[in-house]
């Protein structure tokens, strides 16, 4: 005898499972009642977690370089391909683009910002980094924006996108995930 489902895709029991045709995970019967198989729904979940950290630099004067480690992380069910990761106020060194990125793996993407008259001016370099990507069903349907990882010292953030941290002014804005490093 093969077995017969005895509930749903939603989990919620099927009345006489013996009796009644279910449909497989495609949506087909086959017009025999008492072989139907247990289908349960997975919803694929395309995400990304961008993490930066200021990872060296070399001074506070016109031309030093502050270096920084781009931390990509598929935090979703499915597999991402084609991401790409830019930096508005750094040079991308390395790491990007991302062939692909399987669910729970992590690429370090490296990137260089070159201090000029207007980080002096400010008093500090701000920037955020972007990660775009493909999902199984889409392109450039995956996007995150960095949050910082270190502060403004250097120090590691504990749980990054669960805390939120300033800006170079001395701001936030309400979300703990899109933090800018400083």
């Amino acid at each position: 005898d093969t077995s017969d489902a005895g509930t749903d895709a939603n989990g919620d029991p099927i009345t006489d499972p013996e009796g009644n045709e279910t449909e497989d995970g495609e949506g087909n019967t086959n017009g025999d009642p008492t072989d139907d198989p247990t289908v349960i729904t997975i919803t694929p979940d395309p995400s990304l977690s961008v993490i930066k950290n200021v990872t060296g630099v070399s001074g506070s004067d016109i031309g030093d370089i502050v270096s920084y480690d781009i931390i990509v992380t598929n935090d979703g069910n499915v597999t991402l391909t084609d991401i790409e990761v830019t930096d508005i106020n750094a040079t991308i060194t390395g790491g990007s683009p991302i062939a692909t990125l399987a669910p729970g793996d992590s690429v370090t993407v490296t990137a260089e910002h070159t201090i000029d008259p207007t980080d002096i001016g400010q008093g500090y370099v701000e920037n955020s980094a972007t990660a775009t990507g493909d999902s199984p069903s889409g392109t450039d349907d995956v996007e995150d924006t960095s949050d910082a990882g270190t502060d403004a010292n250097g120090d590691p953030i504990t749980d990054p996108e669960g805390n939120e941290t300033e800006d170079g002014e001395g701001n936030t804005n309400g979300d703990p995930t899109d933090d800018p490093t400083v």
